[in-house]
């Protein structure tokens, strides 16, 4: 099921726009390092990266998952009025 979500997800989310703000502080930052600090820079973006990804997805599936209850409920209702205006 994960797999699905994030199929869904990269489905209907493509890459979001590059903010050249950030590349042009991360290049400014990376002139001021040493090399150890870079790579620390960068471990620290990927992490933030990579937990911003994951929120995304959790937010996409759970609003796929409410509107799939919503759904489930109309087309209840939808059916229970049917079967009432039968047998009217």
């Amino acid at each position: 099921m994960e797999t699905f979500m994030q199929e869904l997800f990269d489905h209907f989310y493509g890459q979001p726009p590059k903010d050249n703000k950030a590349e042009k502080m991360r290049l400014e930052l990376g002139k001021e390092l040493t090399s150890d600090q870079k790579k620390m820079l960068l471990r620290i973006t990927d992490r933030a990266d990579e937990y911003c990804d994951d929120i995304a997805l959790e937010a996409f599936r759970v609003g796929f998952e409410t509107a799939a209850g919503i759904a489930s409920e109309l087309a209840s209702m939808e059916r229970n009025c049917l079967i009432t205006s039968e047998s009217e």
